[in-house]
C-alpha cells in the first residue's frame, strides 16, 4: 500500500516537492540540476541570514570591499557564488 495525500489525491512516493514545485519522481534529477545551474542574486535581509551578521555589518562590508555586490537599479543583490566566497575568505581570516 502506497501513502496517499487525503489533500491533492497524490501518491506521495512518486513525487517530490522542490522549491515549492511538485515533480514526478523521472524528473526530478534533471529539474534540480537545472536549478543548480541557475545564477542566485539574494537580497540582503537573506545574505544577513545566511552569514549570521546584522544590517550594519553586511553594508560594513561591502564598504570595506569584502562583498561585492550587484546593483539592479537602486536595489542591492549578492550573488550566491559571492556569499559562498565570503564564507570562505572568514575562515581562511580566522585561521
Amino acid at each position: 500500500m502506497t501513502p496517499k495525500s487525503d489533500l491533492l489525491d497524490v501518491d506521495i512516493s512518486e513525487t517530490l516537492l522542490v522549491r515549492g514545485r511538485f515533480f514526478k519522481r523521472h524528473d526530478t534529477q534533471e529539474r534540480i540540476y537545472m536549478h543548480s545551474q541557475i545564477p542566485t542574486l539574494h537580497r540582503l535581509p537573506i545574505v544577513s541570514a545566511r552569514l549570521g551578521l546584522s544590517r550594519s555589518a553586511i553594508y560594513r562590508e561591502i564598504k570595506l570591499g569584502r562583498i561585492h555586490t550587484v546593483k539592479i537599479g537602486r536595489s542591492v543583490r549578492v550573488s550566491e557564488d559571492e556569499v559562498c566566497r565570503y564564507i570562505k575568505f572568514v575562515e581562511e581570516a580566522s585561521r
